[in-house]
């Protein structure tokens, strides 16, 4: 499983709270057009949290916490079904879907990352 994850800051502009009404809102609806399409097998957003343990784990680790507003992750099966679904799309979506990007991320200051997922823990469908 390839999983491309955005780390995203907002645009200067607005505040937390409207980039995650954007986002949940206007952008999720414009993304998930083609869904039947696109080749994503799971979209996930992940909204920033602050919490003391959140410190508290970030002060043990002598680390930072992340400054950014949200996570987004698209999941494919592989590189290859990423290419064939890009085919897949009508014209234009995916300049769309990154001008829509332009109106609510700061795409300079934000990270983009692929992975490939190797489950060392099964997830547990009954514990929620």
């Amino acid at each position: 499983m390839i999983k491309v994850m955005l780390m995203m800051r907002r645009a200067p502009h607005l505040t937390h709270e409207q980039f995650i009404e954007y986002w949940m809102g206007a952008h999720a609806t414009l993304a998930l057009t083609h869904q039947d399409k696109d080749g994503v097998v799971r979209y996930v957003q992940n909204h920033r949290r602050t919490h003391p343990v959140a410190e508290a784990a970030a002060s043990v680790r002598g680390c930072t916490l992340g400054e950014y507003d949200g996570i987004a992750e698209a999941w494919y099966e592989s590189f290859d079904a990423m290419i064939a679904a890009g085919a897949h799309l009508p014209a234009g979506f995916a300049e769309a879907v990154l001008a829509d990007e332009g109106k609510f991320i700061d795409l300079e200051s934000s990270v983009i990352w692929f992975s490939e997922e190797i489950v060392r823990k099964p997830w547990d469908p009954a514990r929620g």
